[in-house]
């Protein structure tokens, strides 16, 4: 029988930080604050943007997690990252009613923005469907989501700072989460990549809508 290969306690440490800092319900409050500060919606009062991102982080981070919560003290899901795929349809069905309250709360937004949280309950649909099959890896579809929302921004001149190194800090940061994924035995480099062009792709395509 052989070894499992020794994994350094320090790699371990840094993996988990990677994933707790871009948990899939964390990175779309990132997304709408990045959107809010780095694109012509910037002329919005700090006030109004700081406001509006609490309600998307509670939307989108608060109500999904405290139903996780109360799933674990039911005995319905093991653990707070929901490890085991067969635990996923409901807090999945959740947070897709969330991203959809998301969108209906900025409807008034440019239809970009609120479309974005549409393509997130859409790709978290395929990903719960996949998830019965195969194990694809949500923490890189969201940051698809977070280099879908750069390179829409990017390329449809939204923004209003430069975009070259957001593009590529989004870029490394997926690389950093899919790597850290994979080193802790989460996923296969497979589902990684599955996971982030779903997400990517997806919410892009909404966006254009």
């Amino acid at each position: 029988m052989e070894d499992k290969p020794h994994k350094s306690k320090a790699l371990t440490c840094v993996a988990n930080i990677f994933s707790a800092v871009f948990l899939p319900l964390l990175v779309p409050t990132y997304v709408y604050a990045v959107a809010l500060w780095t694109t012509d919606l910037s002329v919005l009062p700090e006030k109004t943007r700081l406001f509006s991102t609490l309600i998307i982080f509670a939307l989108t981070a608060v109500v999904p997690m405290a139903t996780i919560i109360m799933l674990m003290r039911a005995g319905k899901v093991s653990d707070a990252a929901v490890s085991d795929p067969k635990e996923r349809t409901i807090p999945y069905a959740v947070t897709i009613a969330c991203y959809l309250a998301a969108a209906y709360y900025l409807h008034r937004m440019p239809g970009w923005l609120p479309m974005f949280f549409v393509g997130a309950a859409v790709a978290a649909i395929i990903a719960t469907l996949i998830t019965f099959k195969w194990k694809i890896s949500a923490h890189a579809s969201s940051m698809g989501g977070l280099c879908a929302m750069l390179f829409f921004i990017a390329f449809n001149h939204h923004a209003t700072v430069m975009t070259i190194p957001w593009i590529s800090l989004g870029i490394l940061f997926s690389g950093a989460v899919g790597s850290a994924r994979i080193y802790l035995g989460r996923h296969t480099p497979a589902q990684v990549y599955a996971g982030w062009f779903l997400g990517l792709v997806v919410a892009y395509l909404a966006m254009m809508l």
